[in-house]
């Protein structure tokens, strides 16, 4: 192998009929150098003479005699074989269907969520009315189903056991209820306690998929433990609904980080697979090896985290429905109001610049619709404080500023997805979630009391 200009070492192990020998050689010797080699180490050419050996890889593709090792893409811990016959093309098979995370049929979970929201609506509208007919039917109702749902038989059993907690706890806001917005933080911190019992009664259950049901009973200790302390500290409402949705946002960007836990044994030591590819897989007797990191735990990995991100999101919409009008509603002393509203704007904008980095449709649709119901929530009631005229140009200066932004993402093609513009859409991220943690001391109250304890 003299004469080659190329300095650049690859370690590989060549497999012949000689036994299996690890070489190092240059990154630009030829096919042809690199079986002589062999031929020479293993003793091959004294035992059968000159007869010329193929080099093929792993994977079945012969490398020309003159092609180096760099010009055919042969890395070091390569694994090849040395033969003296050419292999024979591998037949043709149709490859297996793609199996996608969490692609089930969308009908029975389409079915699911509305249910859920529809049994939310009805236990609203019969706690408008508790001493009605009415009210103790829908209760009943509420109470049968949810207990219904829990029961591990029949068919699409794994959406009814989604749907039982959003059961369960309409139930119990419609009996707990009580008017006046003081008491609804305790009303709505209960009745997510009761859905989180109705969730872990699921799980135990076995009826549904242990990654939502968790998720249900994690929201639902989070409402119920920030309604406690807001009521123990004797805090005003507007506090918990500022901490809730503070909460919201934070939980975005906290449960994908969370989704995947990757164990020890499915990390691959990348520096022992350098020297040979052979250290990364198990040896059995009479088998060739299989890999330590099986496709079918991967998949159940993947679909693990696929289950908690999609749950997550919908667990962050329904946060954020709810206290989004909460919060424009109780925070309306002085500064209190522009506090709230700040908070609305910042959680948005937050909430659609975190949904960028998901791939998953629903995770990625229920944080868009969460941002827009912030938006929304946060401009709506200030509407009525400006005058014809003031509104009519800030509607020009959103034509105007949507435009522009179109004709930018037109102009740049896929530019929007470089690096450049993920760092500068991180920094916006990151100025939003500044100004909501800023907004939830504004719209909570607590800066007010301290200025009004000041004076």
């Amino acid at each position: 192998m003299s004469g080659v200009a190329h300095t650049d070492m690859v370690s590989v192990t060549v497999h012949g009929p000689a036994g299996a020998l690890d070489l190092i050689v240059p990154a630009g010797a030829a096919a042809d150098d690199l079986t002589r080699e062999y031929a020479e180490q293993s003793g091959w050419r004294q035992a059968w003479g000159p007869q010329p050996l193929l080099l093929v890889t792993s994977g079945g593709r012969q490398v020309p005699g003159r092609s180096t090792m760099a010009a055919a893409g042969i890395v070091s811990g390569a694994v090849l074989v040395a033969t003296t016959s050419a292999p024979e093309p591998a037949p043709t098979a149709p490859l297996p269907p793609v199996r996608v995370p969490g692609g089930a049929a969308v009908g029975p979970w389409l079915v699911a969520a509305v249910s859920a929201v529809l049994a939310v609506v009805a236990g609203t509208l019969a706690a408008v009315r508790p001493d009605s007919t009415g009210h103790t039917v829908t209760v009943a109702l509420l109470a049968v189903a949810a207990v219904g749902c829990v029961v591990p038989l029949g068919a699409h059993r794994e959406q009814r056991a989604m749907v039982a907690p959003a059961l369960a706890g309409a139930a119990a806001f419609a009996v707990i209820h009580e008017p006046g917005a003081v008491h609804l933080p305790v009303t709505v911190g209960l009745s997510a306690l009761v859905a989180s019992v109705g969730a872990a009664v699921a799980r135990a259950s076995g009826a549904g998929a242990r990654e939502p049901l968790n998720v249900w009973m994690v929201t639902g200790l989070v409402w119920f433990g920030l309604c406690s302390g807001v009521t123990l500290t004797g805090a005003a409402p507007q506090v918990y609904w500022a901490l809730l949705l503070l909460g919201a946002l934070l939980a975005s960007r906290w449960v994908p980080s969370a989704a995947v836990d990757v164990p020890d044994r499915m990390l691959i030591d990348l520096d022992r697979l350098a020297v040979t590819a052979w250290s990364a897989r198990e040896r059995r007797p009479g088998k060739r090896g299989r890999t330590l990191v099986p496709r079918a735990g991967v998949e159940e990995l993947l679909e693990h985290g696929a289950r908690v991100v999609d749950a997550g999101a919908l667990a962050v919409l329904a946060t954020v429905v709810v206290a989004t009008p909460q919060v424009t509603a109780t925070a309306t002393l002085g500064v209190d109001a522009w506090g709230a509203t700040l908070l609305c704007l910042a959680v948005g904008t937050a909430l659609l610049l975190v949904a960028r980095n998901l791939r998953h449709r629903v995770a990625r649709g229920a944080l868009r619709l969460a941002g827009a119901v912030a938006l929304v929530g946060g401009v709506v009631p200030r509407l009525d404080t400006f005058s014809e005229l003031t509104l009519v140009w800030c509607l020009v200066a959103v034509l105007v500023v949507s435009g522009v932004v179109i004709a930018a993402g037109v102009a740049t093609g896929r530019g929007w997805r470089s690096v450049t513009w993920a760092r500068r859409a991180e920094i916006v991220e990151t100025l939003a979630g500044v100004c909501a943690i800023a907004a939830t001391v504004v719209a909570s109250g607590w800066f007010r009391m301290v200025w009004e304890f000041r004076a």
